[in-house]
């Protein structure tokens, strides 16, 4: 569905900055991972919420594509859908990019 693609787009860029970052040795990705994992979460927050109450969350402006975003592709115990994996990936990766960045401000003290 779109909304899982719009959740994609937002977790990418993050594998490849993050590469880049390892390869360059550059500890300045915090402004660019936060954001995108701030905004994918927010994405798959509300996919997942849709999922779980189709009728209360509607994104039908968003999805356009013929594979219903409130149609999950699987369910486990009635509330494990796919966004939230992707929400807990996000969350987890927003939690270490500011781990790390809170570390590495304390050590330029």
């Amino acid at each position: 569905c779109d909304m899982c693609w719009y959740e994609r787009i937002a977790m990418y860029p993050i594998f490849l900055i993050a590469t880049i970052a390892l390869i360059r040795k550059d500890d300045d990705t915090f402004r660019y991972v936060f954001p995108l994992s701030v905004i994918g979460g927010l994405l798959s927050l509300w996919h997942f919420l849709e999922q779980i109450f189709p009728n209360t969350f509607s994104a039908s402006s968003i999805c356009a594509s013929p594979r219903s975003c409130t149609i999950p592709a699987f369910q486990w115990f009635g509330w494990i859908v796919p966004p939230l994996f992707s929400w807990v990936a996000f969350v987890m990766i927003g939690i270490c990019a500011w781990l790390f960045h809170r570390q590495q401000r304390k050590g330029e003290q």
